[in-house]
């Protein structure tokens, strides 16, 4: 199951169809608010099937998520 979760998350960004550069950019606020309500629901079905976290390990998940930094 978590496999598929994973599966899943990594197509959240993936483009479904091709258009023109400005069909792209005119609705891109729209798709990432769509793409974050979507990696957002992937994210809470992995950690509900997931065991519990330590906290090292939420430490190293707020990193990837703000951004800042690579996990290591």
């Amino acid at each position: 199951m978590t496999r598929r979760l994973v599966d899943e998350a990594a197509a959240v960004g993936t483009p479904r169809r091709a258009g023109s550069k400005q069909d792209r950019n005119s609705d891109s606020k729209a798709r990432s608010q769509v793409q974050a309500a979507a990696m957002a629901d992937v994210i809470r079905r992995v950690v509900d099937a997931s065991p519990p976290l330590t906290a090292e390990q939420r430490d190293r998940l707020a990193v990837l998520l703000q951004g800042h930094g690579a996990a290591k």
